[in-house]
């Protein structure tokens, strides 16, 4: 089974971009599941989409409300965003060029923005970019949690 860090870091061993539905299925997790025996996590790094759609799955297993809700209460409603269309959990959010601007923001403040703080500095150091060890290839890439 594969950690959140590896859904994150692409080295889940998921491959595909919202096969399945993705976290617009409600069986998105069991269906996973259902193929985790062939599943090989931290042996390669590959750039894959299904990793962020089994965290925004657990994300809705143990809030009991929908990842677009969690993004929305938790993030774009307090930084004062409108309506962000999601497509899916790994990519095809559609935000403004101020909406965007306003994150980078938030990334290059840790974590805070104005008088928001989101996450903890030491929470917001977990994001960032480690060597990844993998494998089939070594210290190949470094890569965060959603930051490059």
């Amino acid at each position: 089974m594969p950690t959140l860090r590896q859904c994150f870091t692409h080295t889940s061993g998921l491959t595909g971009h919202s096969d399945f539905g993705g976290m617009r299925n409600s069986h998105f997790e069991s269906v996973i599941l259902n193929a985790i025996d062939v599943n090989r996590p931290n042996q390669k790094h590959a750039y894959s989409g299904q990793g962020y759609e089994l965290v925004a799955k657990a994300m809705e297993i143990v809030s009991g409300k929908c990842a677009v809700r969690l993004y929305d209460e938790h993030l774009f409603r307090p930084l004062g965003f409108g309506d962000v269309p999601m497509g899916n959990a790994s990519s095809d959010g559609h935000c403004t060029a101020m909406e965007l601007a306003i994150l980078a923001q938030w990334i290059a403040n840790d974590g805070s923005y104005g008088r928001l703080q989101f996450i903890r500095p030491e929470t917001f150091n977990q994001l960032l970019p480690e060597p990844l060890q993998v494998a089939e290839q070594g210290n190949v890439v470094e890569e965060g949690i959603g930051l490059p």
